[in-house]
């Protein structure tokens, strides 16, 4: 392993334990509105390179560009699936998060 390597194993690890962490605080007890406004964490609906998901993305798109020039086909094989993978977070996951913490709001105000 190089050195960047093993930044870049740090970081992931810090990641992980981030995730666990809000994972666990999924596991209290959790009303409505709590658990929109950690998805909201997630996914910011206003700006959605905020997020969690949104920097992922960012990852995964600066990964791509990385990519190209890198591919030893050339034919964009690598550098497509990870423009892919990118935009998968953002649209569709983004999408998703959107419907669950509309319909999450909608439910905290009527149990409020």
């Amino acid at each position: 392993m190089t050195a960047r390597t093993d930044r870049v194993h740090a970081a992931a690890a810090i990641v992980r334990l981030a995730v666990r962490q809000i994972e666990s605080e999924l596991t209290d007890d959790i009303n409505a509105q709590e658990l929109a406004h950690i998805l909201r964490e997630l996914y910011w609906e206003a700006e959605p390179r905020q997020g969690v998901f949104g920097a992922l993305r960012q990852l995964l798109t600066t990964a791509a560009y990385v990519a190209e020039p890198l591919d030893p086909d050339d034919d964009g094989e690598m550098s497509c699936a990870l423009h892919e993978a990118a935009m998968y977070i953002g649209d569709r996951t983004g999408s998703c998060l959107e419907a669950a913490t509309g319909s999450l709001d909608c439910e905290g105000g009527r149990s409020s």
